[in-house]
Parts: C-alpha cells; sequence; structure tokens
C-alpha cells in the first residue's frame, strides 16, 4: 500500500471536544467496575453445583472411592 498521499497530513484535532488527558484515557482501559464479585459468584455457584452433583445418591460410592486417591495425590476437591 502507498500511503504517499497522506503521510504527511497533519492529525485531526476536534474543535468540539477537548482533548482527553492521559488518566481520562488509561480510565476506558480499565476493568469494567460492574464486573467486581463476578468470579466470587461463579466460584460459589460452582461450589454449589459441586455438592449438589456429589451428594446424589449414585454417585456417593464414586465419590468415596475417589476420595483416598485424591488424598494420596494432594488433590483437594472444590
Amino acid at each position: 500500500m502507498d500511503y504517499s498521499d497522506i503521510i504527511n497530513l497533519s492529525h485531526h484535532t476536534s474543535n468540539r471536544h477537548k482533548r482527553m488527558s492521559l488518566y481520562e484515557r488509561a480510565a476506558q482501559f480499565a476493568p469494567f467496575s460492574a464486573l467486581t464479585g463476578f468470579d466470587e459468584a461463579i466460584d460459589e455457584s460452582a461450589q454449589i453445583n459441586y455438592l449438589d452433583y456429589i451428594e446424589q445418591p449414585h454417585r456417593l460410592a464414586s465419590v468415596d472411592q475417589i476420595k483416598p486417591v485424591s488424598s494420596e495425590h494432594n488433590l483437594n476437591a472444590p
């Protein structure tokens, strides 16, 4: 591509909006505050679902077989 026709043009500056400070520009890329606590909510939901899953009677036998193996290998279920 050849940009020789535009390479030396001046950068556009708005007459309508003031130039943003570095602080204001950085704020646009800050973490989205509405998601605060999202990870904790997901972890809590996963824990509840896990407990509901393993407490089903037909799964308890499997869980009892897995527990010794997981503790032997230092694996901790949530």
